[in-house]
């Protein structure tokens, strides 16, 4: 699969585009799943083998290590955000991560009850909680101070299935949530059904 990375470059009178074509040859590897562009000019590329950093020269691979609790979680790398504090967030095929680039390493944010599920989707709701869709697992949100992952069981019940693919907050603080069996749920500001 190729990536192409297209920069925009905008003079006077013309507007002319410039793109480079990246591929196995240069060094990506697998399948990309997700891309996220820092404003620092780093590109975070999520693959079916580890999570790739392009610093627009070449790449840093990481990878799971065994023994290595600060390396990546796991090699499938589902899902890319960065939240409102500049934190990237990793969703890998069996769970959740950040990256401290101060240290050049990731730390595992654990799921209650020892779950390892495939992260989907991550968002920050306006309110600044950090929701997650783990696949068929249903809905979680990330619990800051007590540093884990927590499900949103009464949510999960409302949408009436742990299918859930995506989440949206629209500007009213309603919270769209679209399922595979039981098609769209809106939530209202305070969590109920509307």
């Amino acid at each position: 699969l190729t990536v192409l990375f297209t920069v925009c470059c905008l003079p006077l009178k013309a507007s002319h585009y410039y793109y480079k074509q990246i591929s196995l040859k240069e060094g990506l590897p697998s399948t990309v799943r997700c891309v996220y562009t820092e404003p620092k000019g780093f590109v975070w590329i999520g693959t079916e083998y580890g999570l790739n950093k392009f610093d627009g020269v070449q790449f840093t691979q990481y990878l799971n290590k065994e023994n290595d609790a600060t390396s990546l979680l796991g090699n499938i790398v589902r899902e890319l955000f960065v939240d409102r504090d500049q934190r990237l967030w990793v969703g890998c095929s069996n769970g959740l991560q950040y990256y401290l680039p101060e240290k050049d390493v990731f730390c595992t944010v654990p799921f209650e009850e020892n779950l390892t599920p495939s992260v989907a989707e991550i968002v920050q709701l306006q309110n600044g909680e950090i929701w997650l869709v783990a696949t068929g697992r249903g809905l979680f949100k990330v619990d800051r101070e007590n540093n884990k992952v927590v499900a949103l069981g009464e949510i999960n019940k409302i949408c009436g299935t742990q299918s859930i693919n995506h989440i949206y907050e629209d500007r009213f603080n309603r919270i769209w949530i679209s399922t595979d069996r039981q098609g769209l749920v809106c939530l209202d500001a305070s969590g109920r059904k509307k």
